[in-house]
Order: C-alpha cells, then structure tokens, then sequence
C-alpha cells in the first residue's frame, strides 16, 4: 500500500480526484448557502454541542436558543434540514481534506526530482487548515458577508495550488500561433471571472438581507449597484470567452486536452450566463442558484489550466 502511495500513476489519479473533489466541496457549500442552512449548526466544530447533531428539537436543552445565540442575533428555531444540511458539508469538507493530505504525502516521492510539486501540494494542505479556521470564523461572526467571500476565494486558491501540484508537467506538445496573447487573456479572463464571484457573494448577501426582511420581490432594487456591475461583469468574462474560443480554436490544432477544457469552460460560461438570467427573471429558483455557482467556480478553473498551460515551456523544450 505504501509502495502504491508512491508511485506516480497513484499521485496522478488521486490528484485528479482530488482536484474533482473540491469542487464537488465548492457546489455542497453553494447548496447550504441556497438552502439558508449555512447557521445550521450554530457551533463549531460540533453541531449544538454534539458531534452528531440532533434529528428532533426534544434532543435539545430547553435554552438552546440563547445557550448558542450568535453575536447580536439569537438562533433560529431548530430546522432538522438545515443542521444537517450544514453537518454534511462539514463532513464533506473533513473528506475533502483527508483527500489532500493524502495528495501531499504522495506528492514527497517529487521533493528531490521536482520539489514544486511537493511544495505546491504542501501549501494546499496548510492552507486546508486555515480554511477550516476560517469556516469557524464565518460560524461565530453569523455568516457575515465579508468572511463568505474569504471563504470562497480561499477554496478556489487551495484548487488553484492542487491544479499547480498534480498537473505539474502538463504543456504543450507542440509550438502555437499567439501563445503569449492566449496566455495573458487567459489570466485576464481568470481575474475579471474571481472579480466576478467576489461581486457574486456580495450580491447573495443583499439577497439573504432581503429575505430577513421579507422583501423577496425586491431583492433586484435592493442589491442595485452591486447586481449592475455582477451583470457587466458577465458580460466582460462572455466577450473574452469568445475572443479566446477564437484564438484559442486556431492555435489548439494537435493539442487536444486544451481544445477540451477551452470547450468546456465556453459551455461552463454559457450554462453561467443562462442560470444569471434565470435567477434575474424567475425569482432565483433553486437550480439556478446552484448552476451559477458551481459553473462560475469551474470557469475559473478553466481559465486557470489555459494560463498555466501556456505559461510553461513546450514538451520539446522541457527536454532539452
């Protein structure tokens, strides 16, 4: 088993599990934001003081409500959907990070051939740890708005370091027309597209505010400026999707992979594009939150494999 741990097609498969799997954690924690369960479990790391949460409100202290308030609001009723709605996205993170502790460990059999792979893989582990620190954080300051989006950009930066660690000598094969160009749209596609979520969980925040006050209809008037520029936004990221499926199509003539995660971010930006309208005209129906969210984190990983891709040597180069 240990002679597997480290061996490089092990290190390979698991990495992109590993990877997968984070985002399958991104689109779990997107669900208990749609869902409003994200105070489900008042604590942390237990769940109303339980390290298996509670299935009835008779299993709670009769002061459950103020023995768990959070600063300048009191506990919700207790919703048995909500806490464990929540408790399952705790297990699926404590998963998530077992699964890269085991990609870091596989990764020291490169320390000394290729030390930025183990590096990489080191700091994604570090960084899983301070994530879940922060994920206290967003419990104890009640899911304040500013720490979600630190929540999320933190979850995106531990894939960005997996993707930098487990796809490590993934290049071109072969020299292309107009590298630097698709490279730095590349990158200038990935800052505009993380712009855009960071807009994105602010916009979710008048939302849930509108949804305290029982406003719902008026949840497009109250986020305003915010949702005006979440919307410019789009339409920025759909423009230079378009100039580098262009680009991009023409260049990737025998580079297969990079044809297909170019058509897939495209499809991932469309399906983004259409679930935004969906949620702007039909009252943010549940699979259209969901969409926007999930899509909007795989297009930044899209865009991230392009840049890192072109920004290496070719294969023939590498050699040398």
């Amino acid at each position: 088993m240990i002679k597997k741990l480290y061996s490089e097609a092990f290190f390979r498969r698991f990495g992109f599990l590993t990877v997968y799997s984070i985002f399958f954690l991104i689109f779990v924690g997107g669900w208990v934001r749609v869902t409003g369960s994200g105070m489900g479990c008042p604590d942390w790391p237990k769940c109303f003081d339980q390290w298996v949460p509670p299935t009835d409100v008779s299993e709670l202290p009769e002061d459950y409500r103020t023995r768990f308030a959070s600063p300048g609001k009191p506990v919700a009723e207790f919703n048995v959907v909500h806490t464990w709605t929540e408790y399952v996205n705790r297990l699926v993170g404590v998963l998530i990070g077992i699964f890269i502790a085991i990609t870091m460990v596989s990764s020291f059999q490169f320390r000394k051939t290729e030390p930025r792979i183990t590096a990489y893989a080191v700091l994604s582990f570090l960084l899983v740890g301070f994530q879940g620190w922060i994920g206290k954080v967003v419990v104890d300051k009640n899911l304040a708005g500013w720490m979600v989006t630190i929540h999320m950009l933190i979850a995106l930066l531990v894939v960005g370091l997996v993707m930098l660690s487990v796809f490590r000598r993934h290049r071109l094969h072969h020299a292309i027309s107009h590298k630097i160009t698709l490279r730095n749209l590349s990158m200038l596609a990935l800052l505009i597209t993380l712009i855009q979520i960071t807009s994105g969980t602010q916009v979710r925040e008048r939302v849930d505010e509108v949804m305290l006050l029982h406003l719902a209809p008026d949840w497009i008037a109250y986020a305003g400026s915010l949702l005006t520029g979440h919307i410019v936004l789009s339409v920025l990221v759909f423009a230079l999707s378009m100039l580098l499926a262009f680009m991009g199509y023409r260049s990737f003539k025998s580079e297969k992979i990079m044809k297909r995660v170019l058509t897939a971010t495209l499809l991932c930006t469309a399906i983004q594009i259409i679930s935004g309208i969906a949620n702007r005209w039909m009252e943010l129906p549940a699979i259209a939150q969901m969409s926007h969210i999930l899509f909007g984190t795989l297009i930044s990983g899209g865009w991230f494999y392009l840049w890192m891709v072109l920004n290496r040597k070719i294969a023939s180069q590498e050699a040398l």
